[in-house]
């Protein structure tokens, strides 16, 4: 069972993305192994290279 989409919620949301400025979908932001936050805007060109940028947590 699908949950309900709200339009408050909706609305909320594109006010996220836009004070953010966040012009794509998907939008991905993750750290990388190196400690920096990247951001992915848009599908990944390379999927692979960003699987590994992110790294082995321990």
């Amino acid at each position: 069972m699908v949950p309900e989409i709200n339009q408050q919620g909706v609305q909320r949301n594109l006010a996220v993305m836009q004070s953010w400025k966040f012009t794509a979908t998907p939008m991905i932001i993750y750290r990388a192994k190196d400690g920096s936050v990247k951001i992915v805007r848009g599908r990944p060109q390379d999927k692979a290279g960003m699987i590994s940028d992110l790294g082995a947590r321990s």
